[in-house]
């Protein structure tokens, strides 16, 4: 699997858009990525306005990850043990309904 550090979500300003504006950033958000969105979108995160503040956000969240790479780091260890534990346990869920419903032991 590949881990990205930001996701840049260039949204067009539609009704559309406005509707569903934050999936993108809340998936990125749950691969543990900074978001950049436009501001309209949502200012909690690096939020943009314009093509040069958009580029200022992208900088300033590389250099940040730049600074705290080791924990960056740990955390996605970490992510990643607490995943192959969850699958695991999911598995053994799912393969336990499995031989219930067959009736095997």
């Amino acid at each position: 699997t590949g881990v990205a550090d930001c996701i840049f979500v260039p949204l067009e300003d539609t009704p559309f858009t406005r509707a569903k504006s934050d999936i993108a950033v809340q998936e990125g958000l749950i691969g543990g990525m900074d978001a950049v969105c436009p501001k309209w979108n949502s200012d909690a995160f690096y939020a943009y306005e314009n093509v040069q503040e958009a580029t200022d956000m992208l900088d300033s969240v590389y250099t940040d990850w730049h600074e705290n790479y080791e924990d960056y780091k740990k955390g996605i260890i970490r992510a990643q043990n607490d995943m192959k534990e969850k699958y695991q346990q999911r598995f053994d869920k799912r393969l336990n309904i499995l031989k219930n419903i067959l009736k095997v032991n």
